[in-house]
């Protein structure tokens, strides 16, 4: 929106500063900041009479529906007139409120002729309830006319209050079902549009400007192996990215069942680290992730000795072999834990304090104070006190996690998981996030949304790849990748017999009874020829999703993958499926398993 200085602007004000002509160079700013005051901005609001558009059009200008100046509601439209509403403070901002789309006679590209599309910068799209063929014609219209659209979906609080008088009422489920109801409205919608071109831009992926400028690069050289290279290191970069986690703590604060509990294992499960002992050893032992070897959890021995000395004990233990640290105590923090939180800071990691055995101290308060026991204020109170003990440590900014290790959907385990996303490395993120344990409907959310931004490049890796058609089904594609990615997947969500077992004995169930709600095949039964045959049940969704994949490739790349849109297409629709269905039947999984009152 804003001007920009060029780089002959920029060479012009040093050749004036040089020579000192001020008059020059405050003529020169003046243009350009005139440039930017001036720049002006047109949004166009349509959709169909009733969806609130008017009242969006009053809500970005900051008023309200009866203010002075504002766009009229509540009407029936009876012109194909837009109208200009200009922002009551800055005059070079205009919101156009366009006539309804709703009209059974109604045609996108005449429609833009008669509003005169040109005029904006781009087009809020609204709907209140569900979006129809009218939405998606009209934002495919003004895609092909080289304009940007954004689809709203309107009166959500309406939505909200309805679903209030239910009992089992969820706001933040309620919102993702209106959501998911809106992409299958569109995406139905686009179907009835082109039905030989069944997937929409909600179902086809998203290329970011850096995945658009690194293709563009790869396709000017006219080398569609090199792009695949390209992907497939940034692919297994991503995939073999080890992460190190250290855990350490005085002995008895939970170290090991921590250990134990961030890889979903209890402490009676195969492989889980023992608890229980007094610590006789300064030897690190490390404890991979049961299915996800990437991820290594640390188990260091307690500093809670009399000579401890951080500096020291970082030396014993081999600092750089870790990632970051997490300092646990189960009872009050002392200068043990500020001074290794000092000596790790100069040598610089990172690290998280984590006070652990909330549970037991909410436990032993409401045995003793039953009638005046409050959840809430006892955390606060825990919480304050573990500051206060680190200040008194020297700890300039502490910050605390409370958690406990039988519980972790209680509590503070969330803001530390969310913590560590944040302050993770994309790789090492991608690493953490799926080898959480599958504990909550965000987790499994969070995964989805990690593997699903790989399926393009996958996909087009395996269209470089000179695949062979399949015999009989007219189709190609890289099968190793198909077989590789869905193992991961199953493996990511717990649908493999280790995950499986380990969850039976948390939660009192049997394997049997947890594989009895999964629909999609477990990581070991997947192989190449399960793999063809669900190829052929999908055949002719496969096949319309190779004809369509090239639409969705930045222009200057299509030329590069014409030969080998078919196998792009066949690989992402087949992934972008499996995917789909492995989430859902994690989200089953947990279910069952959330029926055990000690798994909640």
């Amino acid at each position: 929106m804003g001007a920009k200085f060029s780089k002959k602007d920029i060479e012009e004000l040093e050749a004036a500063a040089k020579t000192g002509n001020l008059a020059e160079i405050a003529a020169k700013l003046k243009v350009s900041v005139e440039l930017i005051e001036n720049t002006q901005l047109h949004i166009a609001v349509t959709g169909e009479s009733g969806s609130g558009k008017s009242s969006f059009v009053n809500a970005i200008r900051g008023l309200g529906d009866e203010d002075e100046g504002s766009a009229e509601t509540g009407v029936i439209e009876t012109t194909m007139e837009p109208k200009a509403y200009p922002h009551p403070v800055l005059p070079n901002l205009t919101i156009w409120d366009l006539p309804g789309i709703g009209t059974p006679k109604f045609q996108a590209d005449q429609y833009l002729k008669e509003v005169k599309f040109n005029n904006y910068d781009f087009f809020i799209i609204i709907a209140s309830e569900r979006f129809t063929s009218h939405h998606t014609s009209l934002a495919q219209e003004i895609h092909k006319m080289g304009k940007r659209f954004y689809y709203v979906r309107s009166k959500v609080d309406n939505d909200l209050k309805a679903a209030k008088r239910k009992n089992n009422f969820n706001k933040e489920r309620t919102l993702q079902e209106i959501r998911e109801d809106c992409v299958e409205n569109l995406i139905e919608a686009d179907l009835q549009l082109k039905p030989s071109d069944p997937l929409s831009a909600a179902a086809m992926p998203t290329f970011s400007k850096e995945d658009n400028e690194e293709l563009e690069a790869a396709a000017r050289t006219g080398n569609l192996s090199e792009i695949a290279v390209k992907l497939k290191k940034s692919l297994e970069s991503s995939e073999n990215t080890p992460l190190h986690i250290a855990v350490t703590g005085e002995s008895g604060s939970g170290k090991s069942s921590f250990v134990n509990t961030i890889r979903g294992l209890g402490d009676e499960d195969e492989g889980s680290a023992e608890t229980g002992v007094v610590e006789t050893t300064l030897e690190p032992k490390a404890y991979p992730h049961p299915v996800l070897p990437n991820l290594t959890i640390w188990d260091l021995p307690g500093i809670g000795t009399p000579k401890f000395q951080a500096d020291k004990y970082l030396k014993e233990v081999k600092f750089n072999n870790y990632d970051f640290f997490i300092i646990i105590s189960s009872e009050r923090f002392t200068s043990h834990h500020t001074s290794l939180a000092q000596e790790i800071h100069k040598m610089g990691k990172r690290f998280y304090y984590v006070r652990s055995k909330v549970d037991a101290n909410l436990y032993a308060a409401q045995i003793r104070r039953p009638s005046t026991y409050n959840e809430e204020q006892i955390l606060q109170v825990i919480r304050e006190n573990c500051i206060k003990n680190l200040r008194e440590a020297d700890e300039a900014s502490p910050r605390v996690f409370l958690i406990s290790n039988w519980e972790l959907l209680k509590y503070d385990f969330h803001l530390l998981q969310d913590t560590l996303e944040q302050e993770l490395d994309a790789h090492k993120r991608l690493t953490f996030i799926l080898a959480l344990p599958n504990i909550s409907a965000k987790i499994l959310e969070k995964k989805k949304a990690e593997l699903k931004k790989e399926i393009w490049k996958l996909a087009l890796v395996s269209s470089a790849a000179a695949a062979i058609p399949l015999p009989g089904l007219g189709l190609a594609c890289d099968i190793t990748i198909l077989v590789t990615s869905m193992r991961h997947y199953c493996k990511a969500f717990g649908l493999d017999r280790t995950s499986l077992t380990n969850l039976a004995n948390r939660v009192g169930m049997t394997v049997p009874e947890l594989r009895a709600v999964i629909k999609s095949p477990l990581a070991a039964e997947i192989s190449k020829e399960l793999v063809i045959k669900l190829l052929s049940k999908a055949a002719c969704g496969a096949a319309m999703a190779a004809e369509a994949a090239l639409s969705f490739i930045p222009l200057p790349v299509v030329g590069s993958l014409l030969a080998a849109g078919v196998s792009f297409g066949t690989t992402y629709y087949m992934l972008q499926s499996f995917l789909n269905e492995a989430a859902e039947d994690a989200q089953k999984v947990l279910s069952k398993a959330l029926e055990d009152e000690k798994f909640k």
